[in-house]
């Protein structure tokens, strides 16, 4: 098992509410990790091969509350449920 596999399966254990933004320039980037920053309240784990980001929270409000101000896919890793099943794959 490769140690980036390990990691997103310990992040995605500790932070199972995600949120997936898809194509973000570098000022929404920005303005996202300084929301997360401010609140201390996510993990951070980029997919550049596929070129969105996923933030991870521990609670569902949490990701609901990133969400709300950001939008994006909303992902429970730890029921498998996904607007789009492919984000968990990889």
């Amino acid at each position: 098992m490769s140690g980036s596999h390990f990691r997103s399966r310990s992040v995605n254990a500790a932070f199972p509410y995600q949120v997936v933004v898809r194509g973000a320039n570098k000022g929404l980037i920005e303005l996202m990790d300084n929301y997360c920053a401010r609140r201390v309240i996510s993990s951070r784990t980029r997919h550049d091969m596929r070129n969105h980001l996923r933030y991870c929270f521990a609670t569902a409000a949490l990701a609901d509350e990133f969400w709300d101000q950001f939008g994006g896919d909303r992902v429970n890793v730890a029921t498998r449920q996904s607007p789009d099943a492919s984000i968990l794959e990889g």
